[in-house]
């Protein structure tokens, strides 16, 4: 291939990106090709938009420019909230401070976490799994410009008709263009845990 793309996990939770970049040092060293690797700043839900984006441009025979500037703005502008039943595998793999980790836990709070900058963030604090699934319906909406414009996905770990409860709720509130459910897979599914919802607009 000529032109090459590469879109990895938020450069912030994992080596991925660098390794990437690496590997593109590598490859140009043997001969002239166009490679762009992009640091989605996200995972799961986010890293899906991306490649959506990313074939929408290429559907579009955009230029190889063009493609990057394209997607890299999309990315600054993409919002990702999850919620989880469990954190256990992200403070054993450092992802998250155990600071945040004792708020999560404490006083069975369930806490709906965002994104920001590729990191994760505690957005609010409530008690218990329901009202923290209703927050993270009215984060989406506060946080939601334009969505007749966006797609929005959710993607869950082994809890499907969660999923498709969120789904309702989101469509109730919120004109997104459209909402996809997927299944988390690979190291996604690790991190999010079983029940685990993220988000992506």
């Amino acid at each position: 291939a000529k032109e090459i793309f590469c879109l990895t996990l938020s450069s912030k939770l994992s080596a991925t990106y660098s390794n990437a970049c690496l590997a593109k040092t590598m490859v140009l060293e043997k001969g002239e090709r166009l490679i762009h690797v992009f640091d989605t700043k996200s995972a799961a839900a986010g890293e899906t938009l991306v490649a959506l984006k990313l074939q929408e441009c290429i559907d579009k025979k955009m230029a190889f420019q063009e493609i990057v500037d394209n997607v890299t703005k999309y990315i600054s502008e993409m919002k990702l909230f999850f919620v989880l039943e469990s954190f256990d595998n992200l403070i054993k793999n450092g992802r998250i401070s155990k600071i945040k980790a004792m708020i999560a836990s404490a006083f069975s709070i369930k806490p709906v976490m965002h994104a920001v900058d590729g990191e994760i963030e505690i957005y609010k604090k409530v008690r218990g799994l329901k009202k923290a699934f209703n927050e993270l319906v009215d984060a989406i909406a506060e946080n939601s410009t334009n969505s007749e414009e966006k797609t929005l996905i959710i993607t869950h770990c082994n809890c499907l008709e969660r999923a498709k409860e969120l789904k309702e709720k989101i469509v109730e509130k919120c004109n997104f263009k459209e909402v996809l459910i997927v299944r988390a897979k690979g190291l996604s599914s690790t991190y999010e845990d079983e029940g685990g919802i993220i988000i992506g607009f």
